[in-house]
């Protein structure tokens, strides 16, 4: 599934939470409930480096936060990936207006 960027997505963007992360290692647990303390959500995406199976399971546990979209699972960045080293995983989230 590609999204693809457009002015609107981009202007439903929260500005204030657009680059916000967590220092250290956090639970996968605590993943999921930021994604739900997060909702409702308009999208959301798990992104995984070298850890595709671990980005599946997430998106699995967060499937019916939103019920109307399926959970892309990504490959971090090449650049994200140098600092996280491999099996991190995250999310993304874009919350409804």
């Amino acid at each position: 599934m590609k999204i693809k960027m457009t002015r609107e997505l981009i202007e439903k963007l929260p500005k204030t939470d657009l680059h916000v992360h967590l220092d250290g290692s956090v639970r996968i647990n605590t993943l999921i409930e930021l994604a739900h303390s997060a909702a409702p959500l308009e999208r959301l995406a798990v992104m995984h480096s070298y850890y595709p199976q671990g980005g599946q399971r997430l998106a699995e546990a967060l499937s019916g936060i939103v019920p109307t979209a399926e959970i892309p699972v990504v490959d971090a960045t090449p650049v994200i990936g140098v600092h996280v080293g491999p099996n991190a995983l995250g999310i993304a989230v874009l919350r409804q207006a």
